[in-house]
């Protein structure tokens, strides 16, 4: 876990390549369980192709900004801004949800 409590801020990103069934996901979750017991997890999300709300990134956005809202104190109050401005807002394609 040194690479993301270092100060060295240039390597905030991993990514895992491999091929199904190599425990991925396993280590992903544990290195997300380990950020959230030490304050440092905002949000996750993980993609499955074994999972049909998972498999795509249909999901992605709300169940993050769900999260989000959980953790950043006055973000609620703007999510909620923003749905009362756009009801549909969830349903636009994730580019237009981003914006």
């Amino acid at each position: 876990m040194d690479w993301i409590t270092s100060d060295d801020k240039t390597a905030s990103m991993m990514v895992l390549l491999g091929s199904a069934g190599l425990g991925k996901s396993a280590l992903e979750q544990s290195i997300a369980e380990m950020c959230a017991k030490a304050g440092l997890l905002a949000a996750s999300f993980f993609f499955s192709t074994t999972s049909s709300n998972r498999n795509n990134g249909d999901t992605l956005i709300p169940t993050l900004v769900y999260q989000l809202i959980r953790v950043i104190p006055g973000l609620r109050d703007l999510v909620e801004k923003e749905l009362k401005n756009d009801p549909h807002i969830l349903k636009l394609c994730r580019e237009s949800q981003m914006e």
